[in-house]
């Protein structure tokens, strides 16, 4: 029943990858979105001291729904992570001419191997009961919309997972500047 389960559980995602699909992008504030999210996810997150470091004012121009699923499995996979009563920190800020959103743990973080092989593939995990499809979907969306995702693998120490967003604003200044 429990391998029955776990493939419902993997058809269902399949069913919900991101395909090329219509993006209506919104101007968003950081902050409020992500505290909206995290009061979502607060039954999950009960055992975890969650710290937020935001920066204050920061938008990103992105479809509110890729937004929350991509923070939303990096959230979920950091409290995988962490032992009962572990840290997730969550920080925004300006990074490289865009908008950084960073989810870190204090996990055991990922093999060497696991990084160089099998990151960001569907189908691999490093849980004994995941499907393996949450950080690939993450890319996907990322690339469908412009931004990065970047890894700092801080072994015994934890993860952080970076989404990289363009910073409009600062895009759209530039480009007044030059027209």
């Amino acid at each position: 029943s429990q391998s029955l389960a776990r493939i419902d559980k993997v058809i269902n995602k399949l069913g919900r990858l991101p395909g090329k699909v219509a993006i209506t992008r919104q101007t968003l504030k950081v902050e409020p979105f992500v505290q909206a999210l995290l009061r979502r996810l607060k039954p999950r997150l009960a055992d975890i001291r969650l710290i937020q470091r935001m920066e204050p004012g920061l938008t990103v121009n992105m479809d509110p729904d890729m937004l929350e699923r991509m923070l939303e499995n990096l959230i979920v996979n950091a409290s995988e992570a962490v032992a009962p009563q572990g840290e997730i920190t969550i920080s925004a800020s300006r990074m490289g001419g865009g908008i950084a959103i960073t989810v870190a743990d204090d996990g055991p973080g990922l093999t060497e191997e696991f990084v160089k092989d099998r990151l960001f593939k569907p189908f691999q995990t490093t849980k004994p009961t995941g499907t393996g499809i949450g950080l690939w979907h993450v890319k996907n969306m990322a690339q469908q919309v412009g931004a990065r995702v970047l890894l700092d693998n801080r072994r015994t120490r934890g993860a952080a997972f970076t989404i990289v967003f363009p910073d409009e604003e600062l895009k759209n200044r530039s480009e007044a500047e030059l027209g």
